[in-house]
């Protein structure tokens, strides 16, 4: 059925070379990929998205051409098998729909994607929340002020020991900000920057810390496979995406100013991290 999905939404592509090498990469889905998929609906989510457009499923156009992003099934394909197990057991929900916008809520434990650009980013949230203990998440949420969307500082010793070690790999202020004060809220809250930094993570993209930082990649690494999030396989993709591909530095020092907001996945990132597994699964066999 998955094959049949990813066929579909590039029906009005696939003549170009572009297209063409997503079909031969993308491969099959894995158990754990598959099982995620289900928990959250998302071929029913995918489908009722592309109803909207058309009313024949055969006549599902390329959902890039369409909406300008990437089908939401083909996004799990870049989730490593060990992330999709923790996501699967987490109590967290991730709903795509054609209404409103990307939000997460930290309260309900849910992401509602209505752009697939910023499904990772909003997994990053999650995952922020959700492996911290549950005294401690709480403290979390509720130092978010909606109205404005700033933060309320928690004293440094009730932070939860996973946002105080990434905020230590960033060369961040403390575990909730990046600097001590800032004029934009948002790009300076810890949270953001880690849900951007786990978006880079999966996309074989470099990471950003500040120029204080003086984490190698290996630190991040280490601190990401204990969180269950990666594993040696996906350190090997990761590192021949940088090397081979981007050729550039796997951590970019940058100042908060020189930061960006957002890196929408594209078929590019799918076609570079689905070629690199390839090559690695072929020389293991």
């Amino acid at each position: 059925m998955l094959e049949l999905n990813d066929q579909m939404a590039i029906r009005v592509c696939e003549n170009t070379h572009k297209y063409q090498q997503v079909l031969e990469l993308i491969g099959d889905y894995s158990l754990e990929q598959t099982a995620l998929i289900e928990k959250w609906n998302l071929q029913k989510y995918q489908y009722e998205k592309s109803c909207a457009f058309s009313q024949s499923y055969q006549e599902i156009s390329c959902f890039e051409q369409i909406y300008g992003e990437v089908p939401i099934t083909r996004v799990v394909r870049l989730i490593p098998d060990c992330l999709c197990s923790l996501l699967y057991d987490k109590d967290f929900h991730l709903v795509y729909e054609n209404v409103g916008t990307n939000k997460f809520s930290g309260s309900k434990r849910k992401a509602v994607v209505k752009y697939t650009d910023d499904t990772l980013h909003e997994i990053g949230h999650a995952l922020w929340l959700n492996l911290v203990p549950k005294k401690q998440r709480k403290l979390i949420i509720n130092s978010l002020v909606e109205r404005d969307k700033r933060r309320v500082a928690i004293p440094e010793n009730d932070l939860p020991v996973m946002h105080k070690e990434y905020a230590s790999l960033v060369g961040a202020f403390s575990g909730q900000f990046l600097l001590s004060d800032y004029q934009i809220p948002r790009m300076n809250d810890l949270e953001e920057h880690y849900a951007r930094n786990f978006d880079y993570l999966l996309k074989g993209k470099p990471l950003i810390v500040l120029p204080n930082s003086k984490s190698t990649i290996s630190d991040f690494f280490r601190f990401y496979a204990k969180q269950g999030l990666i594993d040696r396989d996906f350190a090997k993709v990761f590192r021949m995406s940088i090397t081979k591909f981007l050729q550039t530095k796997p951590i970019l020092e940058k100042k908060i100013e020189e930061m960006v907001d957002g890196d929408p996945i594209t078929t590019e990132d799918m076609i570079r991290i689905m070629h690199i597994r390839k090559w690695i699964n072929e020389r293991k066999s």
